[in-house]
């Protein structure tokens, strides 16, 4: 990220002209908003500075200077905890186990001030990711609270995509608002000069590239970063063929896309390594087919069975993954296999796609928008 990510600019509400975004990390409200579209690059902003901040604070901590302390937690996280610290704590431990963490941080860790003069800033991320609307106020109305009590020990961002009127004013009236702004033309050519830089003769390919969005009516769509990076993947994949026209074209062909390049992966392999862990726990011949046969019917549908999950994400559920997708007639499971058995198989063959990855004790689209374009269709 560090060789492609291009400085953004956020606008304030009042209207000012346009800001370095690093202005919404040093502003001395208690809580802020960060307000963006789908894809606009809110959860790569925030992960930016907390790396940003984490190089920082590795190098000054002793210096006396107070600083904020970034800690990431995504809305739905919070939802589900009814202590802020233990939610924080479960969060970090969940984020860093993978890294080395060799103990669950505890919330005491979170209750307290990271140094004597210093916040922690709470990044929520992930808002409108909250379907049901009692819960995000609620969530809101916590946050308000907290930003009130004079010794608190936080300060808080939220960043959403847009919600309905009057949502956002539960976090407060002294809580600023900020919105991300999209790529300006210099925005996008630096971006694509950087994905690019590696290519020999990279300014050939930068120039055929921005002709080929042009041509194909792209060029709002590719002020959104995450589409940016579609349309360059794509391009980069095979400069020769035309770029797709429209949004949903351009998600369809970029998660094509994505399980075609994971074959270094060895996906097939993969996937005929966990229907074979399942079938060679059925001795009698009869069952061992049965069960083979479902395995393969769910495998062969998996494009059906991917669009089914966003669609029933978009609409709201939180159910595990292998769960969804039990209840799907392509992915319906043989009487000799037990719910645990068959929902894992299916978590393992999603796995093994590239579109999802594993996330908490679950699996989820590698990025939310993924879940928009791949649920356009609901072709189910």
């Amino acid at each position: 990220m560090a060789d492609v990510y291009v400085p953004r600019q956020v606008e304030v509400r009042s209207g000012r002209a346009p800001e370095p975004a690093e202005r919404l990390f040093t502003v001395h409200s208690r809580a802020r908003v960060l307000l963006a579209g789908a894809g606009d690059g809110k959860s790569t902003l925030l992960r930016r500075h907390l790396t940003d901040a984490a190089a920082h604070l590795s190098r000054h901590a002793s210096d006396g200077t107070p600083v904020t302390a970034p800690v990431l937690v995504r809305a739905t996280e919070l939802v589900a905890s009814p202590l802020l610290a233990d939610a924080l704590a479960t969060a970090v431990t969940r984020a860093l186990g993978p890294f080395g963490l060799r103990e669950a941080l505890a919330g005491d860790f979170f209750r307290r001030r990271p140094y004597p003069d210093a916040s922690w800033l709470v990044m929520v991320d992930g808002l409108d990711e909250v379907s049901d609307r009692t819960a995000r106020l609620s969530l809101l109305d916590r946050l308000c609270r907290e930003t009130g009590q004079q010794d608190s020990p936080y300060r808080f961002l939220v960043a959403t995509r847009p919600l309905p009127v009057g949502e956002l004013e539960r976090l407060g009236r002294d809580a600023d608002h900020f919105t991300l702004s999209p790529f300006t033309d210099d925005d996008l050519r630096a971006y694509v000069q950087k994905r690019f830089s590696g290519l020999p003769d990279a300014d050939r390919h930068v120039r055929a590239s921005t002709n080929g969005v042009i041509r194909t009516r792209l060029e709002g769509l590719a002020r959104t970063p995450l589409m940016a990076a579609m349309l360059c993947r794509l391009y980069v994949s095979d400069p020769d063929q035309p770029l797709p026209d429209g949004r949903t074209g351009v998600f369809r062909s970029f998660t094509g896309l994505l399980y075609e390049q994971n074959a270094h992966k060895g996906v097939a392999a993969l996937q005929e390594q966990a229907i074979h862990a399942l079938t060679s726990r059925y001795q009698l011949p009869g069952d061992r087919r049965a069960v083979e046969q479902a395995a393969e019917r769910a495998r062969g549908h998996l494009p059906r069975l991917i669009d089914h999950l966003a669609h029933e994400r978009l609409d709201g559920s939180t159910a595990p993954a292998g769960e969804i997708l039990a209840a799907h007639p392509h992915a319906r499971r043989p009487e000799k296999v037990t719910p645990p058995l068959w929902r894992a198989l299916l978590t393992d063959l999603l796995r093994a796609t590239g579109l999802l990855a594993d996330q908490a004790d679950d699996i989820d689209f590698v990025h939310r928008t993924l879940l928009l374009g791949s649920g356009d269709g609901r072709d189910f």
